[in-house]
């Protein structure tokens, strides 16, 4: 469950942040619990945030300054104070609405990997293990040099990457994972680097949708066979 806009500003303002401010966001994987932050926040209208490209690995191996300890900070207040992009989500409801509209011209995207996709792993909180039906794979990681630095992959390389499968940047995205964490880094990919205009995030991702014992799912044929 994502956190409330007024959580979000407390939590900001605690860190003496403003809105003024911005954030550049990192992490030690590549960039997906950055992207989740950055989404939250991007949802609500706060548009002052980077990522930084390749996250800390990338920053550690280059020998920049690294800090230690936990600093200090002087208490602000934090407001969200433009127009909302919550259009970015999409829940479990909607989205089976969606798939069941025959009218709905929708490319879904399951951003995890292919042990999850096919049914053979399946992560803590989810109760049944597959895809939703219809479903393409990209992993996320795909668009970064997941096994060197980190950093993302060029835009060429990833206009080819998702041009592969969405046929035009005006068509309608939904991305989702597990639980809406790595399905954040393709919607920041896809959104502010390549463009594209209508892209939702599945913030149940897989753990809501496995949940719901009537929706159906699909697993490739060797899992279904072992079970």
């Amino acid at each position: 469950m994502r956190a409330l806009p007024d959580q979000l500003a407390t939590t900001l303002g605690l860190k003496g942040i403003k809105e003024t401010d911005t954030l550049v966001l990192y992490d030690d994987r590549g960039n997906p619990e950055a992207a989740r932050l950055w989404v939250l926040l991007y949802a609500n209208g706060f548009t002052g945030i980077k990522l930084l490209n390749g996250g800390y690995g990338a920053w550690s191996t280059q020998e920049l300054p690294v800090a230690y300890g936990m600093p200090d900070y002087e208490p602000a207040k934090f407001e969200f104070r433009n127009n909302t992009t919550g259009d970015i989500w999409i829940d479990t409801e909607e989205l089976q609405s969606w798939l069941q509209d025959a009218n709905k011209n929708i490319t879904l995207i399951d951003t995890r990997s292919l042990e999850e996709y096919s049914g053979k792993r399946q992560k803590k909180n989810a109760v049944r293990a597959g895809h939703i039906p219809g479903a393409h794979r990209i992993d996320w990681a795909d668009a970064i040099n997941y096994h060197t630095d980190k950093t993302l992959k060029s835009i060429e390389e990833l206009k080819n990457l998702y041009g592969k499968i969405i046929q035009d940047q005006s068509d309608t995205v939904v991305v989702y994972c597990h639980s809406g964490v790595r399905s954040s880094f393709s919607t920041f990919v896809l959104t502010q680097l390549l463009d594209y205009k209508n892209v939702r995030n599945y913030d149940g991702s897989w753990t809501a949708w496995s949940r719901t014992p009537e929706l159906p799912i699909e697993q490739d044929s060797i899992t279904q066979n072992l079970n």
